[in-house]
């Protein structure tokens, strides 16, 4: 079969000397394609067969890898997809133990849709060092989820238009990966996924993927559109480090659980949300419309930042928050379930108050934290039961501390504002060994027992 009226090209091992020849002298690949009777011997690269700049016969090509072994480009290739018989793919994988190097080339749809690669194998696939263009998928795969699929490296590519699609398969490492312009999700993968040092830009959501999956130095902007699409959305287990997300419409970066360090969210809908034991720290949201921080039950905060966000954030039950800065919030931190704050400073937010504190949240700690606030504000108000707040500090507001809750208790606290506390008929607050500006009042004097 000659490649100037074939179809579909098959790329199947050749001898060495044959590649060295091929790469040489580009008019040796006229040739018959058909590979001769027997198992190949090849101990070289096998080469991707194709006119080096030239688009492949009528315009595109379908390339069929059904052996394993190393495949190399010697040049940029053209498809059109839908000249062929199967308009899906341009690259299709069907054997295990494949690496292709696509050697600085590029791999160019001159029409639209279609996928670039498509693997179809259960793996130990790489696919490295090229440029892929036009295509509505870069990387898709028809093996069905639980078919045991594994083991996939993408590393060193540029990807303009096109998502990595292969939800089917765990153990997919993507390193060096760039990702533009992708109207859809750019990334969608299975459990115990590795991305490191990957970068998107303008998508509509970034990275979704299964149970234990590592985000390390990562970039992803958003294009702010779609209903709630999140920068990352991991399964459990996940851990999250070094990476910046901002533009999306959903969470910057949720997980239903597991580590989130070194991070920061910008301009999202949310910055971080998650569902129960999310450890964050020294991560920052900022510019967001809602939340900073949100995470269901058991978030632990440790040196987080929250500014000019929608809210500060939410603390579910069982939280912990220690040194949290919080300031230029539109909203308090909401506390609406039994927690643990300590260390923390709210600085200069413009909601009222910085602190709110709703019944679920009783039996609540807050421990040597600062309120600094603009005047005509309540630094806390507190509609829980049996909350301390223990060595605080507050000034620049009308009152500090609203306690309507039964049994709260502030000891050790320091009042710079107009008005120290004040506490409903019948709620018994109670104030001990606590210092009051001299200019300061106090409201409900009747139910509090100072000492």
């Amino acid at each position: 079969m000659n490649i100037g009226t074939m179809v579909q090209s098959r790329i199947l091992p050749v001898a060495a000397v044959a590649a060295v020849t091929m790469l040489a002298v580009p008019a040796a690949i006229a040739g018959p394609l058909d590979p001769p009777n027997g198992t190949p011997t090849s101990t070289g690269k096998n080469v991707v067969n194709y006119l080096p700049g030239d688009p492949l016969p009528g315009g595109g090509g379908i390339h069929d890898i059904d052996r394993g072994g190393s495949y190399t480009f010697n040049g940029n290739i053209q498809v059109a997809p839908s000249q062929h018989n199967d308009a899906h793919r341009a690259v299709d994988i069907q054997a295990d133990n494949v690496t292709v190097d696509m050697n600085g080339f590029t791999l160019e749809n001159t029409e639209s849709g279609a996928s670039a690669f498509e693997i179809n194998s259960l793996g130990n696939v790489t696919v490295r060092n090229g440029t892929i263009k036009g295509f509505s998928h870069a990387f898709f795969s028809n093996v069905a989820t639980g078919a045991g699929g594994r083991n996939i490296v993408l590393e060193n590519l540029t990807i303009c238009g096109g998502k990595i699609d292969l939800t089917a398969f765990s153990n997919v490492v993507l390193r060096n990966v760039v990702i533009k312009d992708v109207p859809s999700s750019a990334i969608e993968l299975g459990d115990n996924a590795c991305l490191e040092n990957v970068r998107i830009v303008n998508s509509q959501s970034g990275i979704t993927a299964g149970t234990n999956t590592m985000v390390t130095r990562c970039n992803l902007q958003g294009d702010g559109t779609g209903m709630l699409a999140n920068g990352c959305d991991l399964g459990a287990n996940a851990n999250v480090s070094y990476t910046n997300v901002s533009g999306y419409s959903g969470v910057g970066i949720f997980t239903e659980s597991g580590n989130v360090s070194h991070c920061n969210t910008s301009g999202c809908f949310q910055g971080y949300g998650g569902i129960t034991d999310v450890n964050y720290s020294f991560c920052n949201a900022s510019g967001c419309t809602d939340k900073g921080y949100d995470t269901v039950t058991h978030g632990r905060y440790w040196q987080c930042t929250s500014n000019s966000n929608g809210a500060t954030g939410e603390l579910g039950e069982g939280s912990t928050c220690t040194g949290m800065t919080a300031y230029g919030n539109t909203g308090p931190l909401y506390v609406s379930g039994y927690s643990q704050i300590k260390d923390c400073a709210f600085t200069d937010n413009s909601g009222n108050p910085l602190l709110q504190i709703s019944l679920p949240a009783s039996g609540s700690n807050i421990k040597d934290c600062s309120f600094r606030g603009p005047f005509m504000t309540n630094a806390v108000d507190c509609a829980a039961h049996e909350v301390t707040f223990d060595g605080c500090k507050f000034s620049g507001f009308v009152m500090a501390l609203v306690l309507n809750g039964n049994g709260c208790m502030a000891q050790r606290c320091t009042y710079g504002g107009v008005m120290g506390f004040t506490g409903g008929t019948g709620n018994n607050p109670k104030v001990a060994d606590s210092i009051t500006h001299p200019n300061q009042a106090t409201t409900g004097r009747e139910n509090f027992d100072c000492n």
